[in-house]
């Protein structure tokens, strides 16, 4: 297995006067690039974001050989 960074664009429509708008990037640990995009495209219909498009803007290998902060989650 390999670490990916995933970058996405979400864009969606939700039950307020504004449209779903936001990016976000998942830290995946895949076979390889496409089981990564796979699998974030499956963690966004199963977490019940908001409905509408999933962009994967870029996908990118993340060395684990070195130590690292892999991901920051602001509650």
């Amino acid at each position: 297995m390999k670490v990916f960074k995933v970058q996405v664009y979400l864009e969606g429509d939700v039950d307020t006067l504004e449209d779903f708008e936001a990016y976000a990037t998942f830290i995946v640990m895949a076979k390889d690039e496409g089981q990564a995009e796979v699998l974030v495209k499956e963690y966004t219909k199963k977490e019940n974001l908001p409905k509408g498009d999933v962009e994967i803007l870029n996908v990118e290998e993340v060395p684990i050989d070195q130590a690292q902060v892999l991901g920051l989650v602001v509650d």
